[in-house]
């Protein structure tokens, strides 16, 4: 998750989330400001058939 994402979490949820697995954060900033995603944004992908516009 981004650092900004990771620091809007309270320490309970950081706890919990911890319990099944390790947090890693990243600095995100610049595409999250520039770009306005994150990480998740990132790794979503769209699979949609292609459309032919010349037709």
């Amino acid at each position: 998750m981004s650092s900004t994402a990771f620091r809007a979490l309270s320490r309970e949820q950081v706890t919990r989330i911890k319990t099944y697995n390790d947090i890693i954060d990243a600095e995100l900033n610049i595409i999250e400001k520039n770009g306005g995603g994150s990480a998740r944004c990132m790794l979503a992908e769209i699979f949609l058939d292609a459309i032919n516009e010349w037709n």
